[in-house]
């Protein structure tokens, strides 16, 4: 929501010289400065959960929520909760409880409804479970259980408050739950529910008969391991009266390059992140487990391109298949070579091809197929009569193709005739108009007319004037057309092996040819030839560049760089490597002793040691 600025209309007020200026800007800032939150947090009082974080707080100690002390999320999380709590009204219960327990620690709670025995509805609320029995009923207490890795020292800051949002009839507890491995080695308690947090010493000295002897050390699922690879146990034990807790931790450093000898350990993605990080300027590896090492192969920074070729063409010799098959056989083609088995062929250079654009091609070359097919197209299409051609270019060419444009004037048509006007009437006199002739002579169409003297001279006609040619105006054009070179089917040229000698000059050919055309990209082709010839061929045949580069990186690197990856900033690196240490610190949870990596005995032994009282 906008900021409340309740002395715009004072900044949009007119101010006359310098020195009102200054002074109204003085005003503003002083007065933005005390009192400009402040007013703004009032504005918000109507919906804190808009507000800032000091408003979110305020309404929420004054409702009794929870306030949190947590960089970064803590003003998002309590606008959350009480824009809830706002909306729920009269609706609020253990949902709601459930709603803010969901949003302060994700998935690691869960609200659990208490019953007791009616046997011993005397000992009420002492004797009390999580599940329902046979002679029990529901209590109104709850128990709030949290996994161990919640940080308690939060949780015992906001207990006051978790307990105020359940309904007035509700009683609330918190404890930690630990999820405890090797329950059968409880014996005769087997009944136990080693997570509850019950306050044993509140039972009277009759229930307390009977108890059974201290249970053997049940150690818990919550293994931390830190970057020194310290594996940290925490272990409980009791007889139902006297609960003890012990930690301790191990080194387990030691075990961790023997698991590279497992493949279940070697496939985990914390040693695959470590071997990426040996043989990050390498091509690739392979597990060589009979010496304890990986084998990686590596291209040198100075390459000869001869050697490069001679392993390459020596696979060809052996078999068509062969590592770097694709690329041998994409260089051939770059320079118009053709295989057949193992040996290599180039065209007849007195080929003839075909020079085709569109449905028109001839034989021939390049100049003369594009200057035939537009003297065609002025020929024969209607639409290309009177078209003068210009100037002609080539904008584009490949291996197989080149593109013209050619400039040309297009006659446009001409304009439509103008009208010629209509000759005016002769002019009437008005006296001869008044005063007609009286009796005008009748000329009698049979009087004979004298004769014309065919001897008198006569004055020759005047020639009409021819009709001056009509201009025709043009307009400047311009058209691109690919022509694209084939081989002529009706005149296949005979094929010419080629030596071993010139072979060699494969790699010199394109570099030519990249020069020629100006297209680095042709290079691509050599660089992707040297990769595979310094990749291992299966057949062993051209390995000579794979072995002469090979580097070793033995078990011992692996386990060194991923113990050092323990302490990566790259959180998937790190997590990737705790994995592979918390799989061995897990080992301890095994039933069957053999399979210990870390002995339970011996852990065991340590938490007798190192025991104290657990309340």
């Amino acid at each position: 929501m906008d900021a409340l600025n309740v002395i715009a209309p004072y900044q949009q007020s007119h101010t006359n010289g310098d020195t009102e200026a200054a002074l109204q800007a003085v005003f503003i800032q002083v007065f933005t400065q005390l009192y400009g939150d402040k007013i703004n947090d009032l504005n918000h009082y109507g919906m804190p959960h808009f507000g800032s974080l000091n408003v979110v707080e305020r309404f929420t100690k004054q409702d009794g929520l929870v306030v949190l002390r947590r960089p970064s999320v803590d003003d998002k999380i309590m606008r959350i909760i009480y824009s809830n709590w706002s909306a729920l009204a009269s609706k609020r219960g253990l949902s709601f409880l459930a709603f803010v327990l969901q949003m302060l620690w994700g998935d690691q709670w869960e609200i659990k409804r208490l019953f007791h025995s009616i046997e011993l509805a005397n000992l009420y609320p002492t004797v009390t479970t999580v599940e329902r029995l046979d002679d029990s009923f529901l209590t109104s207490r709850i128990l709030i259980s949290l996994d161990s890795d919640v940080d308690f020292a939060e949780v015992s800051y906001l207990a006051p408050t978790l307990s105020r949002l359940v309904p007035a009839n509700v009683v609330a507890q918190i404890t930690a739950e630990q999820r405890l491995e090797g329950i059968d080695r409880i014996g005769v308690a087997v009944a136990m529910m080693p997570f509850m947090t019950a306050n044993f010493s509140k039972f009277d000295s009759d229930y307390k008969a009977g108890l059974p002897a201290f249970t053997e050390w049940m150690v818990s699922t919550n293994i931390a391991v830190n970057h020194n690879v310290i594996a940290t146990y925490i272990g409980y034990k009791t007889d139902l009266k006297t609960t003890y807790r012990a930690t301790v931790n191990r080194d387990i450093r030691a075990l961790v390059q023997p698991q590279l000898a497992n493949l279940a350990y070697r496939n985990m993605n914390g040693v695959t992140k470590a071997v990426e990080a040996l043989t990050a300027n390498t091509m690739g590896f392979e597990w060589d487990p009979g010496n304890q090492r990986i084998i990686a192969s590596k291209v040198p920074e100075n390459v000869d391109l001869d050697q490069v070729l001679n392993v390459l063409l020596t696979r060809f010799n052996v078999r068509p298949d062969f590592v770097g098959s694709e690329e041998l056989y994409e260089a051939f083609e770059t320079i118009g070579w053709v295989h057949e088995g193992n040996q290599v062929y180039i065209y007849d250079p007195n080929q003839t091809y075909l020079y085709t654009i569109g449905s028109f091609s001839i034989t021939g070359n390049y100049d003369d197929a594009i200057a035939l097919y537009f003297q065609d197209k002025i020929d024969t299409d209607p639409d290309w009569s009177g078209v003068i051609l210009g100037a002609r270019t080539v904008e584009s060419e490949d291996l197989e193709s080149r593109t013209y444009k050619q400039v040309y004037l297009f006659p446009l048509p001409p304009p439509p005739p103008e009208p010629e006007p209509e000759p005016e009437p002769e002019p009437v006199d008005p006296e001869d108009a008044e005063n007609p002739p009286e009796n005008p002579e009748p000329v009698d169409p049979e009087t004979p007319t004298e004769p014309t003297d065919p001897e008198a001279p006569t004055e020759p006609a005047e020639p009409e004037p021819e009709p001056e040619p009509p201009v025709i105006q043009y307009e400047e054009r311009s058209i691109l057309v690919e022509v694209v070179e084939s081989f002529n089917p009706d005149r296949l040229a005979s094929k010419i092996l080629v030596p071993e000698n010139e072979r060699l000059t494969l790699f010199t050919q394109i570099q030519t040819l990249a020069a020629d055309f100006e297209d680095p990209g042709m290079l691509e082709v050599i660089d992707s030839a040297i990769i595979k010839a310094y990749s291992k061929e299966p057949t062993g045949t051209g390995n000579q560049l794979y072995t002469a580069n090979l580097i070793y990186f033995s078990y011992a690197q692996i386990a060194n760089k991923l113990i050092e990856h323990l302490g990566s900033a790259n959180a998937e690196v790190k997590a990737a490597s705790e994995a592979y240490v918390y799989k061995i610190a897990r080992t301890i949870l095994e039933n069957n002793a053999a399979n210990q990596l870390v002995k339970y005995a011996e852990v065991a032994q340590a938490m007798e040691a190192a025991k104290v009282l657990s309340y």
